[in-house]
Formats: structure tokens, C-alpha cells, sequence
């Protein structure tokens, strides 16, 4: 079974240095190996400047990726190389499903193809859905990574189920529901419902009466700036959970 670690990975050995010069390339038809040593080196240097597979050479990697275990075992860290299409996205979901079927790659390959899939594809956006759904006061902030990626990936999923939490009764989820509301209305440019969502957060940092928790979301602007106008308004203490929205 492959050891998922970086250094292990087949084809990156037994290459001279020179070799993965940002300036060398390998062309687009260039061996299945010196593809993936050059590309796979790529993914694991520390380099700031490094070159991007033309979109000829990232196909072929995917191609080696669905054919090969000796790079479908580091598809993990391959997936940046790769296009970013919604072919290629069920086209790893079926490597994915067919790894959960049939385990070979071990528990850290499926939770990391697993979590981009569904947090960077829309290939589980109705697991999203039913997971932001149960988003309560009282849930931890265990559905909150599936809301936010529900907000980035489908607006028009995400926004009915962020309407219902902030209009509960739940103070701390309806705050926060509120703050990535106002932060799309931002976005969107749509100014006469930001305003009002905005009086939504400034009457919760305000009130007294409302829980710490609460206002500690509301205090939070949906960019994650502080509001400023209200700054040193008001004492908040004991953030509890944000969806972070960026």
C-alpha cells in the first residue's frame, strides 16, 4: 500500500537537479515519468515562482492519475495541477467513490480527496444542503464548514437556508446567518438591503439583553472587519463560532 508521503512518491527520484528547473519544462509530450517527477517536484517545492502545466500537459496528468496508482496514490497533491472543471471533478468523484469501495490508498487519501470534493466541487452540493440544514444554536458548529462552502459554491442553495436561520429564534446562528447575508448584498451591490441587514447587526451588538455569544457574531462585520462606526460602543466577549466567508 503507498505510504502517501511526499518523499516516497515513485518518479520524483533519481532526477539531477537541473532537471526541475522552473525554465525546463517537459513539453506536452514529454514520458508519463517526466511528467509526473517534474510536475509532482513542483507541487512539493518550496519555490514561489513555479511554472503552470499548459492546459494540454494537465490533462495528461489527470489521464495518468485515473490509469496509474503510482499517481492516483498522490492524487492529493496533484489536484492543483489538474483542470479545474466539472469534468474533472466526477471524474475524481468516481476515483473517490471507487477508493471508498474498495480501500487501497488509506484513511488520509480519502479524507483529503474527500473534504476538496466536497468543500471545492459542487459534485456533494445536496450533502451541503442537508447538513447546512441542521445548523442550530446548539450543533458546535459542526455543519458550519458545509454552509460555508455551500455559500461559495451555490448562492442559490445557500441563501433560503441563511433567510431561515436568521429569522429563528436561535440568537448566535441568526447573527451569523445576517452577517453573510449583508456581506452578498455588498457583493451584489445591492445597497438598500445591505443597510438593512447592517441595522439587523448594529441593534444585536447593541442590546444588552442578548447573548454574548450573539452580539460577538453580529460585532463581526460578513468580510470579517470589525464594524466601525461602533467600535468601542459596546464591550463583546466570547466569539463562539464565525463562518468564515472569504
Amino acid at each position: 500500500m503507498p505510504s502517501n508521503s511526499k518523499s516516497d512518491f515513485e518518479g520524483v527520484k533519481g532526477r539531477p537537479p537541473e532537471f526541475y528547473d522552473v525554465k525546463n519544462v517537459p513539453p506536452d509530450d514529454a514520458s508519463d515519468d517526466d511528467l509526473l517527477s517534474y510536475w509532482f517536484h513542483m507541487v512539493v517545492d518550496q519555490t514561489d515562482e513555479k511554472p503552470v502545466p499548459s492546459p494540454a500537459t494537465s490533462k495528461r496528468l489527470l489521464n495518468l492519475c485515473e490509469n496509474k496508482d503510482g499517481c492516483l496514490a498522490y492524487l492529493q497533491y496533484m489536484i492543483p495541477l489538474l483542470p479545474d472543471t466539472p469534468d474533472t471533478h466526477e471524474r475524481i468523484k468516481e476515483l473517490y467513490e471507487s477508493e471508498l469501495a474498495n480501500p487501497r490508498f488509506g484513511e488520509f487519501w480519502q479524507t483529503h480527496i474527500g473534504e476538496w470534493l466536497r468543500h471545492s466541487t459542487s459534485v456533494y452540493v445536496d450533502k451541503l444542503v442537508v447538513s447546512a440544514n441542521k445548523i442550530t444554536d446548539d450543533s458546535g458548529g459542526s455543519h458550519d464548514d458545509d454552509l460555508e462552502a455551500l455559500v461559495k459554491l451555490d448562492w442559490t442553495k445557500a441563501e433560503p437556508i441563511l433567510r431561515n436561520l436568521a429569522s429563528s429564534n436561535q440568537p448566535h446562528s441568526s447573527a451569523m446567518a445576517v452577517r453573510v447575508l449583508y456581506k452578498h448584498s455588498i457583493e451584489s451591490n445591492d445597497i438598500d438591503q445591505a443597510n438593512i441587514l447592517r441595522a439587523r447587526l448594529k441593534s444585536v451588538v447593541q442590546n444588552e439583553n442578548a447573548s454574548a455569544f450573539a452580539r460577538s457574531s453580529a460585532y463581526r462585520r460578513a468580510d470579517g472587519n470589525r464594524m466601525g462606526r461602533l467600535r468601542g460602543m459596546v464591550s463583546v466577549t466570547v466569539p463562539r463560532r464565525d463562518i468564515r466567508i472569504s
